[in-house]
């Protein structure tokens, strides 16, 4: 069975120690790419939890076939993030 591939869009807080951790206890889901505009963040994530893609520009991040993705950036940003999700099928 093939893994459901996830991306995650913000690297806080509420991403660290509460979606990672309860994300990497499922079997059937792997954590594909991070990332975040605070790209020192991105990768202090990444290199802790083992996520092998640190997009550098989000447009990278759309073009990794993922099932899904999750948005953990200030409200204002939701918008943008999902219409570009939905515009790469994501």
């Amino acid at each position: 069975m093939s893994k459901f591939r996830i991306g995650i869009i913000g690297a806080g807080w509420i991403i660290q120690n509460v979606y990672i951790p309860i994300l990497l206890k499922l079997n059937n889901v792997m954590i594909v790419a991070i990332y975040d505009t605070n790209m020192e963040r991105a990768y202090k994530v990444s290199k802790e939890f083992g996520i092998e893609h640190v997009c550098r520009q989000i447009d990278e991040f759309y073009l990794l076939g993922l099932n899904a993705a999750i948005i953990a950036t200030p409200n204002y940003t939701h918008g943008s993030y999902s219409l570009e999700m939905h515009r790469h099928k994501i």
